[in-house]
């Protein structure tokens, strides 16, 4: 199982060159995730870790991903789609939003951990990354899957004003559809996650609650916000349970 990564800065842009009978083939072939916010990148890690696991390819376009030379955005999309590439996940930060790097990508789910500004290097007040990445959500088609990061407190407002996604809760708050309880963090994290209401699919299937154990070996609260996060994403695609939990007792953190 392979995965493509790429280098998103500039050569994202390109995209908005390309016909549109290019792009109804990639959505036709391909499922996009975006994810944006802190800690995207290990998010977006396990999403992968989770996937390949499960079977499916996948491509990476993300910050610090692997340069394809000068190639185009849209021929890498178009190698990642002869090579098989089921679901490519984007790390969408606010400075590819902010510019338009990533205008005429569509979405199938769109993944927020939190609304504070990602990157040192880019120094915008929270307020304006709010407004950059509420792009990312306000533009979600019908029936695509907002997964929302409930425990930030501003974090229910990327999603006004669309009216047309389904969405998606997780964090510690009792209120989240995805939640952790009985959470030890020792040498490693156990806990257990619980759906707290039924979910729809991406095929269209309901998932009724449950609860099931999980172990991660890494540490810290945040990473049981990202391991959630990604869990969410699988649920969403019909991964199953089981396969989610074999997985994640594998993932060794970011490659």
């Amino acid at each position: 199982m392979t995965t493509d990564k790429i280098n998103i800065k500039d050569t994202i842009n390109d995209l908005k060159e390309a016909k549109e009978g290019y792009y109804n083939f990639i959505y036709e072939n391909m499922f996009f995730i975006g994810v944006t916010g802190m800690q995207s990148k290990t998010t977006i890690s396990l999403i992968e870790h989770i996937l390949k696991y499960a079977g499916l390819k996948t491509g990476v376009i993300s910050s610090n991903g692997i340069k394809f030379c000068s190639e185009l955005i849209h021929n890498v999309l178009n190698k990642m789609t002869k090579n098989g590439v089921q679901v490519v996940i984007v790390e969408v930060s606010s400075d590819t939003l902010d510019y338009n790097k990533i205008y005429d990508l569509k979405f199938d789910i769109a993944v927020h951990t939190s609304i504070e500004n990602e990157y040192s290097g880019c120094f915008r007040k929270s307020e304006d990354s709010f407004k950059i990445q509420k792009k990312l959500f306000y533009e979600l088609d019908k029936d695509k899957i907002a997964i929302i990061n409930i425990d930030d407190s501003d974090a229910l407002k990327l999603i006004e004003g669309n009216n047309k996604a389904l969405v998606v809760t997780y964090g510690l708050n009792n209120k989240a559809s995805l939640t952790a309880s009985s959470i030890s963090i020792k040498d490693c994290i156990n806990l257990f996650v619980c759906l707290q209401r039924s979910l729809t699919t991406v095929q269209g299937l309901d998932i009724d609650t449950f609860e099931f154990p999980v172990t991660l070996k890494l540490l810290g609260e945040h990473n049981i916000y990202n391991a959630l996060a990604s869990i969410a994403v699988a649920l969403c695609l019909n991964v199953s349970i089981e396969t989610i939990k074999k997985s994640l007792i594998l993932f060794n953190g970011i490659e």
